[in-house]
Parts: structure tokens; C-alpha cells; sequence
């Protein structure tokens, strides 16, 4: 891998952490709101899930970033995304506007699904804390 290839894998990683970031702690910023919504999904214990589903986000987003345990944080992503988006996406039982508006935000959460399992399957690249644990785990192997 080059590292014009890990500059991009950086890049990537950097936006779809944004995205994350800012989800997760508008969840938390905006707690009673997004607490109703949970509410009006019929979402069982819906502050714990609410809470759980933010850690998520929160840590899972810091870890794409900054390329630490990177496979692990694209995993808790992906388990607080897919739910969501099954849920609070439903276009198939919606109709007219409401319908074309759900769907969009259904294939966007599952296009952003593609992309965390794209950086599941691939790791970090090099410009990550990832890699610098590997080389000085390597490292040391050779020296000692």
C-alpha cells in the first residue's frame, strides 16, 4: 500500500468520523429530543438504547479517525447504524412525500454501511495509530 493510497484511507476515514462524531453527540446535546423519538419508535428502554447508541457513535467515530483498533471501531458503527436505520427508515410501510424522504435516508445509511465495511475489510492504511503499533511490534521483534 502506498501512502498516497493511506492518504486517501485517511481522508475517507475523516469524513465518515465527522459524520459520526456529529451524530453521536447530538444525540446527547439534544437528549429529551432524540429521547421522544426513541419514544414515538416504540423502542424498548429507550434512554438506555439512546445512551448505548451514542457511546457508539462517539467512540466508534474517535476510532476511525485516528485509525485505533480501526476494524473494531467500523464494527461499532455499523451496530449502531443498521438498527437505526431499519427503524427510523422504513420506507416500505410510508407513503408519498414521507415515502421518497425515508428511502433516501435508508440508502444513504446503507451506502455509509458500504463504506465502514470497506474500512473494516481494509484497516487504516498507514497513516494511522494502527500502523504505528504494528511497525514498532515489528520492530521490536527484530530486535529482540
Amino acid at each position: 500500500m502506498t501512502w498516497l493510497e493511506s492518504f486517501g484511507m485517511l481522508i475517507g476515514r475523516l469524513f465518515i468520523a465527522s459524520y459520526f462524531l456529529l451524530a453521536g453527540t447530538s444525540k446527547l446535546s439534544s437528549f429529551k429530543e432524540s429521547l421522544l423519538l426513541y419514544e414515538k419508535h416504540s423502542i424498548p428502554y429507550p434512554a438506555l438504547f439512546l445512551n448505548l447508541s451514542a457511546a457508539l457513535l462517539i467512540m466508534g467515530a474517535i476510532g476511525v479517525l485516528v485509525g485505533y483498533r480501526t476494524r473494531i471501531s467500523a464494527l461499532f458503527l455499523i451496530l449502531a447504524l443498521l438498527p437505526t436505520t431499519f427503524i427510523f427508515h422504513n420506507f416500505w410501510s410510508q407513503e408519498g412525500d414521507a415515502l421518497i424522504f425515508s428511502a433516501v435516508f435508508f440508502f444513504k445509511d446503507i451506502a455509509i454501511t458500504g463504506g465502514l465495511l470497506y474500512v473494516l475489510s481494509r484497516g487504516a492504511g498507514l497513516c494511522s495509530i494502527d500502523a504505528i503499533r504494528k511497525r514498532r511490534i515489528a520492530k521490536a521483534g527484530l530486535e529482540g
